[in-house]
């Protein structure tokens, strides 16, 4: 954790913030302008995705109120021990304090609030909404899925969480390292939303153990499965390369699985980062291999960080062009040396081929983190944005006769989300409830999202 936590205004300098001087700002009876006082969102929660009250949850903080400010974190986020420690934070990026020294340290808030309620036995009050009779599915039991079951509870709606896994969290339970986002302290977070009146079915993947006809008898639907298969390579022999994620589950289940010698990660987003840390704590010598520049990696630079203090090297500008094996149990992984083409604008640069002779590695194990995907169970149409209705920045709908039942089927999460980030999956399924809720009611969506 770094920043500052908090601290009172009276303890910072005053400082100006007219651009220009008296000569051209006059003052007393010479100006010619007079300022205005405009009461705004604070520009922290303006960014924060999910919209969290954090100049408020300072200030309780600050007077020691604890258990409220913690309370108040989870008014409009219920995970915000999982975003004290993975969240992006793009509200610090935006914190006002930066102009004197750092910015706030907000997820460091979030976490003491999430953890001190934890060890304290603090638990929140029961939902006091009246029931309103509806029934709504949510398929999917990871950070989107569990945020809109928690709001739509909240709204007084039943509701019926789904998920093809054993328990509860998806990404946050089977992807993201123990060394991150500790097990227990995840459980207890969503124990908390499950513990509310929210019915969870484990092992019913969808068009498998969990049927359309079956879904057809709810009052809406919403989809937040996230993506889990992988992207293919996409090169000769990539059947011999491993996926990242099942390797990142295989671990978070207990597994411990051994590759000697040097092994190469492709990818350069937060997957691939996590599998070359979690590779070198298995006794590995990872190394990640990435197509373009280091600062073009879509990982957080935090990430690319830890990934440098640790001693992981990463070889860039090379793209792997064939997997091969090498005998005594190698591989030998071929890559195409690549050029930066700059794009206009503000595009991210292309890479192209430089001509320069292929390079080779001989590893024990190749490990692909690319990307990933959804597809199984989904009508063809979830799979295509033309083809849904939008209904808000992390939502969709799925048009009339997709499918045959009637009942209206949201699509949220990773299958609408070009940002894959956890605070966005939870604001993604605060939005669908929010939706959900206001269509029972005959509200249109975009009378109430702006204020979401």
């Amino acid at each position: 954790m770094t920043g500052p936590t908090c601290a009172t205004a009276s303890r910072l300098p005053l400082m100006p913030q007219s651009s220009g001087t008296m000569a051209w700002n006059r003052t007393g009876s010479w100006r010619f302008l007079r300022p205005r006082y405009l009461d705004k969102t604070a520009p922290c929660s303006e960014a924060c995705p999910v919209g969290q009250d954090i100049p408020k949850i300072e200030i309780l903080l600050a007077q020691g109120a604890f258990e409220e400010a913690w309370l108040r974190l989870r008014e409009e986020n219920p995970l915000p021990g999982v975003c004290g420690r993975v969240c992006f934070h793009p509200c610090e990026g935006s914190c006002n304090r930066k102009e004197y020294d750092e910015p706030i340290s907000i997820n460091g808030l979030e976490r003491f609030l999430a953890d001190h309620a934890w060890k304290q036995g603090i638990t929140p009050p029961p939902v006091a909404a009246s029931a309103t009779g509806k029934r709504i599915a949510v398929v999917g039991a990871g950070p989107a899925g569990l945020s809109a079951a928690y709001f739509l509870r909240r709204f007084g709606h039943a509701v019926d969480l789904f998920d093809a896994r054993e328990e509860a969290g998806g990404m946050l339970r089977y992807a993201i390292p123990e060394y991150r986002l500790p097990k227990d302290a995840l459980s207890w977070e969503v124990g908390l939303i499950l513990s509310d009146g929210v019915r969870f079915f484990p092992e019913r993947r969808l068009g498998h153990d969990l049927t359309w006809a079956e879904l057809s008898r709810f009052d809406a639907v919403y989809l937040a499965i996230g993506d889990w298969t992988p992207v293919p390579l996409g090169v000769p022999g990539e059947e011999s390369a491993r996926d990242g994620l099942a390797l990142l589950e295989a671990v978070r289940r207990g597994e411990r699985p051994s590759f000697e010698g040097s092994v190469a990660v492709i990818g350069g987003g937060d997957t691939a980062m996590d599998v070359a840390r979690t590779l070198l704590r298995l006794g590995s010598h990872p190394e990640i291999v990435y197509r373009r520049r280091i600062g073009d990696m879509p990982a957080l630079p935090e990430e690319v960080e830890e990934v440098r203090e640790e001693g992981i090297p990463s070889r860039t500008l090379l793209s792997p062009s064939r997997i091969r094996t090498a005998g005594d149990g190698l591989l030998e992984l071929e890559l195409t040396p690549m050029r930066s083409v700059e794009g206009e604008g503000k595009a991210r640069a292309r890479v192209v081929p430089s001509g320069e002779p292929p390079v080779t590695m001989k590893v024990s194990a190749v490990f692909s983190a690319v990307g990933a995907s959804h597809s199984e169970g989904l009508p063809r149409e979830s799979a295509d944005p033309s083809r849904t209705v939008s209904i808000g920045p992390h939502l969709r709908l799925l048009p009339e006769g997709a499918w045959k039942g009637r009942t209206p089927v949201f699509l949220g999460g990773d299958l609408v989300n070009d940002a894959k980030t956890v605070v966005t999956a939870i604001a993604s399924g605060k939005e669908a409830a929010v939706v959900i809720d206001a269509s029972f009611r005959g509200v249109a969506p975009e009378r109430i999202l702006p204020g979401i």
